[in-house]
């Protein structure tokens, strides 16, 4: 039995965190998450021990590392459950419970969230997401890749048939190729982990010659749409167990700009199309990252039916305003409300980054669309 339990201690520096650390049961269950077959676990099944912990990476998310810190203002730490909450909280879950709210404040960009409740660690690492595009040098071990893929194989799939793959590129020449597709993002280079997803059509052919049965189902967009959701389901599972081990991520959708080009790369077969990239490291602790508001609820969550647009104008225009300033508090390189932004994305086919001949090039690969 692995049988995790949770501890929490508090942590005072400049602000007052919560420390929310593992212990498992198993020794082989600490070498698979860090990488290391020693120093931490316990022979003894029935003995629980607290993992090593690594020194912790300070960021705008709190602390990166094994100790998983989330960062919020001392009153926070204060604030009682609202009338809404269902039960009265433990010290601890009460902590947790704050820490969850100022994760969705942080969300929506505003003080105005639902409710949290059922707090747990999940929800917290799911929440948490931001993009990370910079590293430290520190190298990703082959446990860890192994176990992300344990966690993006437990993911959904459409009626098991499993339609996808995942190549790990490590080759520098074969890096640096496919930072060149992506229009020269270094963190394709750079990163400490890269793989690339793909929807794959090519097994499940194979193994029908094997069987020698017919394939007439294959050049169809329904069997095409299939595997390209049975990979998104399954990337994000693995993004998912990689920032609960503290690693940050970032897609490469920009993999798409050149389907061919990166097939010749990766030498791939027909009927396999990479779908994006994933960098994959632990962050640098002296570049911070920030969670990025999304739209408000009431946009994108519709009741029985679906609402015009008309009726959530002034949710666009507040997000809009809170967008803005989320680029001017990170200093980001676009300076434009969201809508404009969006607006841009679909003006012109210019705009698509060459992806306008995206079906041909699928064709090309031996994939139909029927």
């Amino acid at each position: 039995m692995w049988g995790p339990t949770l501890r929490a201690q508090q942590f005072t520096r400049s602000t007052s965190r919560w420390e929310m650390t593992c212990c498992r049961r198993s020794t082989k269950w600490a070498a698979i998450v860090d990488g290391e077959a020693k120093g931490y676990g316990s022979e003894d099944p029935g003995v629980a021990k607290p993992l090593k912990e690594h020194p912790p990476f300070a960021s705008s998310r709190g602390t990166w590392g094994r100790a998983s810190f989330l960062q919020m203002p001392a009153a926070a730490m204060s604030t009682p459950p609202s009338a809404h909450t269902p039960y009265s909280y433990h010290p601890r879950e009460l902590a947790a419970h704050d820490a969850v709210r100022h994760l969705l404040a942080q969300r929506y960009g505003s003080a105005r969230t639902p409710e949290p409740f059922g707090i747990n660690t999940t929800l917290e690492h799911i929440l948490a997401h931001r993009s990370v595009r910079r590293y430290s040098p520190r190298p990703v071990s082959e446990q860890t890749l192994e176990f992300l893929v344990a966690a993006a194989q437990s993911a959904a799939n459409s009626s098991n048939l499993q339609l996808w793959s995942v190549v790990t590129v490590s080759d520098p020449e074969r890096r640096r190729q496919l930072a060149s597709v992506t229009g020269g993002q270094s963190h394709v280079e750079r990163s400490p982990l890269f793989l690339v997803w793909l929807a794959d059509l090519h097994r499940i052919s194979e193994i029908a010659d094997r069987r020698q049965t017919s394939k007439d189902g294959i050049p169809f967009l329904e069997t095409f749409l299939s595997a390209v959701v049975d990979t998104a389901l399954a990337a994000q599972n693995a993004v998912l167990a990689a920032e609960s081990l503290g690693l940050g991520t970032v897609y490469i959708g920009a993999i798409r700009n050149q389907p061919n080009r990166v097939a010749d790369i990766l030498s791939l077969p027909p009927n396999v199309v990479a779908i994006f990239g994933l960098c994959v490291g632990w962050p640098d602790p002296d570049i911070p990252t920030a969670i990025k508001p999304r739209l408000p609820q009431e946009v994108v969550l519709h009741r029985d039916v679906y609402r015009s647009l008309e009726a959530h104008l002034g949710s666009l225009e507040d997000y809009d305003r809170k967008v803005t300033e989320f680029q001017r508090q990170t200093r980001s390189s676009t300076q434009k409300a969201w809508t404009e932004k969006s607006a841009e994305s679909i003006a012109t086919v210019a705009a698509l980054g060459g992806r306008h001949i995206l079906r041909a090039e699928l064709a090309a690969r031996g994939v139909g669309l029927e």
